[in-house]
């Protein structure tokens, strides 16, 4: 069975039966597109929150660059951590995760030790 939009299934039983053909309708779009619009309002909700917990924590100690750079190097390592654990169990190739890896040291490594 697949889950993309309306599904058509044909059985023997139903066939039998004097049903229309054997086959019947189902729609399935509805519950994958609420399910998809939620998830993504969710997430979404979730970034605007970290951004503005991000703005607050830089109002607070934005003369202290220590600190705001131990938490960018913080954040770095998590992320990096995170696409390492993906390339480990198999969700994304080998080249991707190269890839990543230098983008992550060219850039994030280097805005933070700018900082």
């Amino acid at each position: 069975m697949s889950s993309k939009g309306f599904l058509l299934n044909a059985s023997y039983e139903k066939m039998a039966a004097g049903s229309t053909l054997g086959f019947e309708l189902t729609n399935e779009r509805s519950t994958f597109t609420f399910t998809l619009f939620a998830t993504s309002a969710a997430l979404f909700l979730v970034l605007v929150l970290a951004v503005a917990l991000w703005g607050q924590f830089l109002d607070r100690y934005e003369h202290n660059t220590a600190r705001v750079r131990r938490a960018l190097l913080g954040l770095w390592f998590v992320t990096t951590s995170a696409e390492l654990g993906l390339w480990g169990y198999g969700f994304v190739q080998t080249w991707v995760m190269a890839v990543a890896l230098v983008a992550n040291l060219w850039g994030g490594l280097d805005a933070i030790l700018r900082f």
